[in-house]
């Protein structure tokens, strides 16, 4: 008897061993590490030249202020004396002031460094180069208080008197450093580079800037530009237009030209109600006039960066393409969370809402239409705040040494990632507690609208301080794992390793990419990319000042970020190409060469295929030539020997191919059985082929679009990935199934030629039929089942198509006509009688709990991706019921066949149970329950195979919703439908091992009881009577009769194969097991290599 190997450890080794090899040769990025030796002692001053503090060109400029003694600072008026001299020595000189702010908050001394180096490259970029690229001057100057500034203001001095005193209040210390054009310029000119500290500005920022250039005392004659870069939040940019102060000193803002890169609330949060225009297209028309009007000759305002309304317009559109209803009091909710200490965390939610309230105006308008309304907020956007600094960390402080030695409370590592959890405490100056109870609120607020069909879609994090926006992330990602996610503001640190988990899929709406525009100076080397988007608005800011034309502020990006790197997307007015399809070249030349590729390939495929038919069919003739040839090269003694063995070869093989036996007409049968399957297999893969090139090429024709799906496949940003699975996994449905059907035709005929050989089966299908006729079969039988369907003859389906009623045997089990009854069962009119109403009943029933706990969201961007979606999700949710319905009719047929197999005695044909009884010497009439479990575990282990079929395709649908693609959830809906319809499948082969169980239960009870009559008898041989060929009678006998059933006993407890293998052998359990690998490896693959 055969036995099941099951599991094979070789094939399994050699699986882990070929991942393992994959494994060997990818590239994993190093960490990237400094061989430079740590720095030691104190940084040496410079003895020469007014820039006396050590600090490298990207050093936090302010950095020295704190350590600067009297002796070493320069006069302010001193500063003046140097721009007048590089103007005698023929210099273009100008003085270009930095905003930035001066507290020592983590956050604050980032953006120093960050804007520090945007202004160095921008000034490399137009060939300045520094005059001491090791120090930092810093110059002093008085600085009023505001009561000393308004009295000042106030009198009738004359604005030329020195006013540098320092009993005008405290001193200001001011970072410089001086710029010269290099060689490579045509015009002598230098840069004085001044980094401000806007705080110090705040209350009359343009007052304090012509008083602060007052006291440079420069002749009146001079016409050096100042050029401001900034400011840096929208406060001071507010407060500059109210500094009417600044009237009796304008002459002293004489070529004083603003540079507006950070600042973005709109002007009509800044400018006083009532001067808007409601008409009006430009975001800064009136911020622009306002400012002008107090600043001298030739002083400008140019805004460089997107406001609050344009980026929360393109945000309403985003979420717009991924289906979120942003109308208000819509059911789709939108949570927005903000900052409440600084105007941009005030102005954002103000403007979505204004947005969404009105898409169709231009946003200044429809900004200014909201406002005369905002009593009336939408009642589906839930607005939360907070205050900046939710992680509790304060300003560096100056400490002594012996307390510096108890600050073992502080993270030896400032970057490592703070837990909710470990700083969640009620009490202090951490704020994480209110981060979780935000949450906790959020939680039961959508549990509230899901009870009326509601759900929060979208949340909104909404603030200037990237450390908060990464706490309010972490503490909700996880409870709103499927909701849109988005913010404002492209950050690097969104793009670290170890926030990815928490940042990947946020949706951010950016003035500015990291990477520079490369048109705007394609004569220097490309620009590095920055950390964040004011890098970038610094850098063009600076360019604009340097007086290059084409850095301008351009359209809005839109980016989503990635595994590795922040996805840019298209959007109203910029057009973004996916880089799969940017760079690909189609000339003809590559277009021949890939047909010619093709064609190639299919005509090697389809020579070798005729090459092994004819192998197949004529390996005697090859044999043949192989002799002679063999024969031409032997001695002569050898190759008369092999000519005798020939000589029999010859006439052995002269004997007609025509399937003269059942042995040889099996064969054939079989290998046209083998050939139409595939035949299909190559239609249904190239079917298959066809259809992914489809998906491709709609990928590819709506690229451009500004609702266009990005096209990455390892960025974690793209669904057409997951829809490209599901295409496959709808192919393979319909492919197993097809082979599924053939391998049941090749068992069956092999159960036949096994068992019943010499009876004729009114179920036997013939073997040969052209695609036609094919088709037709298949027409009749949907035909046929239609007819079914309708009722019309109730009688005919319940015998010919039920499982459960079969003929009830009288007396004795025929095998031969359950066998028949079996294969009219299997028919494909009755299979397919009871797959479909059994599809149909089961997405019914999976539509009804999508509807009771909802659907899933779908994060797929722009209509065309949704209905690719849509449509890929039905075809593979329609192939893998019926493919795993298909394995479960069959599994149910088969269990049913053995259990009524196992009821009654079973009665063999004659031929065969004579045949078993020559070989083992025993009765013909105690072998049937041995048949019976040789058939059972031979029939099993053919169905046992299909069991893998369905859990591949799961394994693949499962695979195809992993977060390796896109943000896919598995919500409970889907778990259930799934895994339900795996339970079936599983319970199916349980049912099937429980039957087969019964069968050898029953087989081995009956032989035992003949055992025991043959142990009483033992005395005399057992004898029984057979009729042989020619009719005649004829008795054996056999002693030691007993010792023969126990060996039998022994041989049907011990069998091995189909149900009757142990569980970890089993095929149902091995397939269960898919699943969870193809899981894990791609989780694997994703830990590893990303």
């Amino acid at each position: 008897m055969e036995d099941n190997k099951g599991f094979n450890a070789g094939v399994w080794t050699l699986l882990f061993t070929f991942v393992a090899a994959i494994f060997t040769y990818i590239e994993f990025e190093p960490r990237l590490s400094s061989s430079r030796p740590a720095g030691g002692g104190d940084a040496v001053s410079s003895l020469i030249g007014d820039q006396k503090f050590s600090s490298r060109l990207w050093q936090d400029p302010l950095g020295e202020s704190l350590k600067a003694s009297p002796q070493d600072l320069t006069e302010w008026s001193i500063m003046g004396s140097q721009i007048q001299n590089f103007i005698d020595q023929k210099y273009n000189c100008s003085v270009m002031a930095v905003m930035v702010e001066g507290f020592s908050y983590p956050e604050d001394v980032e953006v120093r460094l960050r804007l520090r180096y945007a202004v160095q490259t921008a000034l490399a970029s137009e060939n300045y180069k520094p005059n001491d690229r090791s120090h930092l001057g810093l110059a002093s100057v008085g600085w009023p208080v505001g009561a000393r500034l308004f009295a000042t203001n106030n009198s009738t001095a004359d604005p030329q008197k020195d006013t540098s005193k320092s009993d005008e209040g405290g001193k200001l210390l001011i970072p410089f450093e001086w710029f010269l054009a290099d060689d490579l310029n045509t015009n002598k000119s230098a840069i004085l580079v001044l980094w401000l500290k806007e705080e110090e500005f705040a209350d009359y920022p343009l007052t304090r800037f012509a008083r602060l250039f007052e006291k440079l005392n420069l002749p009146a004659t001079n016409s050096t530009q100042i050029k401001l870069i900034g400011p840096r939040s929208s406060d001071t940019l507010a407060r500059m237009v109210l500094d009417t102060n600044v009237q009796p000193f304008r002459v002293l803002l004489t070529n004083f030209v603003i540079y507006s890169s950070e600042a973005t609330a709109p002007d009509a949060l800044i400018m006083p109600r009532g001067t808007i225009n409601y008409c009006t297209n430009s975001s800064r028309a009136k911020i622009e006039q306002a400012i002008c009007a107090n600043l001298g000759r030739n002083g400008a305002f140019t805004n460089l960066i997107v406001t609050d309304e344009e980026l929360s317009r393109q945000l309403v559109q985003e979420l717009v393409f991924r289906g979120v209803d942003t109308t208000p009091d819509s059911g789709d909710h939108i949570v927005l969370i903000s900052e409440t200490d600084t105007s941009y965390g005030r102005s954002l939610p103000i403007c979505f809402a204004g947005m969404a309230s009105d898409t169709n105006s231009p946003p200044v308008c429809a900004l200014s239409k909201f406002l005369l309304k905002v009593d009336k907020w939408p009642t589906n956007f839930l607005r939360f705040a907070y205050l900046r600094g939710l992680d509790g960390t304060l300003a560096k402080t100056e400490s002594k040494p012996a307390e510096s030695k108890n600050a073992g409370s502080a993270p030896a590592n400032p970057r490592a990632i703070r837990s909710l959890d470990e700083y969640a405490k009620s009490e202090g100056e951490s704020q994480f507690d209110y981060a979780r109870r935000l949450t906790k609120e959020l939680e039961l607020k959508n549990e509230l609208l899901k009870k009326g069909g509601k759900k929060i879609r979208a949340i909104g994090v909404l603030g200037s301080d990237i450390y908060d926006k990464l706490i309010l992330l972490q503490a909700l990602r996880a409870s709103f794992g499927d909701a849109v996610f988005f913010t404002t503001d492209l950050d690097a640190r969104y793009l670290d390793p170890e926030q990815n988990p928490i940042t990947r899929n946020l949706i951010v709406a950016s003035s500015y990419g990291l990477q520079p525009d490369c048109s705007l100076k394609p004569a220097i080397p490309r620009v590095t990319p920055f950390r964040d988007c004011y890098q970038t608005a610094v850098f063009t800011a600076c360019l604009n000042a340097l007086g290059e034309p084409s850095a301008r502020k351009g359209p809005i990006r839109m980016f989503e970020v990635g595994r590795t790197r922040a996805v840019e997307l298209g959007c109203a007015g910029r057009a973004v190409h996916d880089d799969l399809f940017q760079n690909l070249d189609i000339s003809p030349r590559k277009i021949w060469g890939f047909a010619m590729i093709l064609i190639g390939a299919i005509g090697t495929l389809a020579l070798l295929r005729s090459v092994s038919r004819f192998l197949a069919d004529h390996y005697h003739l090859v044999f043949q030539r192989l002799h002679l040839f063999v024969r031409s090269l032997l001695p002569m003694r050898v190759a008369s020997a092999v000519a005798t063995a020939q000589m029999n070869t010859t006439i052995a093989s002269q004997t007609p191919n025509t399937p003269t036996t059942n042995t040889t007409s099996l064969e054939f049968r079989l290998v046209a059985i083998e050939r139409r399957m595939s035949f299909w297999t190559s239609v249904i893969l190239l079917m298959g082929m066809v259809f992914i090139m489809g998906i491709m090429w709609v990928a590819w024709v709506q690229r451009g679009q500004p609702d266009a799906e990005p096209i990455k496949f390892n960025e974690g940003v793209s669904i057409w990935p997951t829809e490209i699975l599901r295409l496959v996994a709808g192919v393979l449905s319909f492919l197993f199934v097809v082979r599924s059907w053939f391998l049941y035709k090749r068992h069956r005929l092999k159960l036949r030629d096994k068992y019943f050989a010499h009876s004729e089966s009114p179920a036997s299908v013939s073997t040969k039929r052209n695609l036609a006729e094919s088709c037709k079969c298949l027409f009749d039988a949907l035909r046929s089942w239609c007819k079914s369907a309708s009722f019309t003859s109730l009688k005919k389906w319940r015998t010919d198509c039920s499982i459960n009623f079969w003929p009830k045997p009288d007396g004795n089990v025929d095998a031969q006509k359950l066998y028949e009854a079996f294969l009219i069962r299997g028919k494909l009119s009755n299979r397919l009688c009871r797959i479909i109403p059994t599809c149909i009943s089961y997405l019914l029933l999976g539509f009804g709990v999508f509807l009771i706990f909802g659907f899933p969201n779908v994060p797929s961007r722009g209509h065309v991706s949704a209905l690719v979606d849509r449509l890929m999700l039905v075809s593979s949710i329609l192939g893998y019921s019926f493919l795993a319905f298909y394995v479960v009719d069959a599994t149910r047929l088969t269990e049913r066949f053995i259990t009524c197999l196992s009821e009654q005695k079973t009665t063999w044909p004659d031929k065969i149970l004579k045949s078993y009884a020559e070989d083992r010497h025993m009765d013909p009439d105690h072998l049937p329950g041995y048949l019976d479990v040789e058939f059972v575990g031979l029939h099993t282990k053919a169905i046992g195979k299909l069991f893998k079929f369905p859990f591949i395709v799961l394994s693949i649908m499962w695979i195809a919703r992993n977060k390796f693609f896109d943000n896919w959830t598995w919500p409970l809906p889907m778990s259930i439908i799934f895994g339900l319809n795996a339970i079936i499948v599983f319970l199916c082969a349980f049912l099937i091992r429980r039957a087969a169980a019964q069968v050898r239960k029953a087989a081995v009870a009956d032989l035992q009881k003949i055992e025991l009559k043959s142990m009483e008898a033992s005395h005399k041989p057992h004898t029984w009577t057979v009729v042989d060929e020619t009719g005649h009678r004829q008795t054996l006998q056999a002693t030691n009769y007993a010792e023969k059933v126990r060996h039998l006993i022994e041989e049907i407890s011990s069998v091995s194969m189909g149900s009757y293998t142990s569980w970890i052998k089993d095929s149902a359990v091995q397939a269960l097991l898919i699943p969870g690998v193809g899981y894990g490896l791609i989780t694997l693959f994703e830990k590893l290599v990303f």
